[in-house]
């Protein structure tokens, strides 16, 4: 296989060597544009403005691991994680570094950049996605607010068809 770090201007993203699991193999593997980091340092930092903690202060990568303790000392990841399917939104609970909740209930969510990246969405949408969160869960107490944000979630989506 010929090794296209140097060049083809028409690829993506920087091509690395990396290892498999399997019998110490060795493939080529794409690594993320510049473009496609700064869609998810985009939705990082609109996170850390809506006031969530990024627990590895931020990503270099799809997935980011959020402390909702600084949002919400009272909201769990598990709680979070129904709310936000309420609302059209897909993520998951995950345990936080020093997490005083088991990790069936959680104080925090991962939340990844790969689903909507593929279906388009540039850096303002990533500040949009997560003013959909904020707004969803600072209103999770009320069924007209989440239903507007189902709608907004929708209306979004509509524009990026999969």
């Amino acid at each position: 296989m010929r090794d296209r770090r140097d060049g083809d201007a028409g690829r993506a993203g920087r091509k690395s060597w990396v290892n498999t699991h399997s019998a110490g193999e060795r493939t080529l593997q794409e690594l993320p544009s510049a473009e496609e980091a700064q869609r998810y340092s985009a939705l990082a930092s609109a996170l850390a403005n809506e006031g969530f903690r990024l627990v590895s202060g931020g990503t270099d990568c799809h997935l980011m691991v959020v402390d909702l303790r600084p949002f919400d000392a009272e909201l769990t990841g598990k709680e979070a994680q129904a709310v936000l399917d309420l609302a059209g939104i897909t993520l998951n609970k995950n345990t936080v570094p020093d997490d005083p909740r088991s990790p069936f209930v959680t104080s925090g969510v991962r939340v990844g950049t790969a689903s909507v990246t593929t279906q388009g969405m540039k850096e303002a949408e990533m500040t949009q996605i997560a003013s959909l969160i904020a707004r969803a869960l600072r209103g999770r107490a009320d069924q007209g607010a989440l239903a507007q944000v189902k709608a907004d979630v929708a209306s979004l989506c509509a524009k990026f068809p999969a």
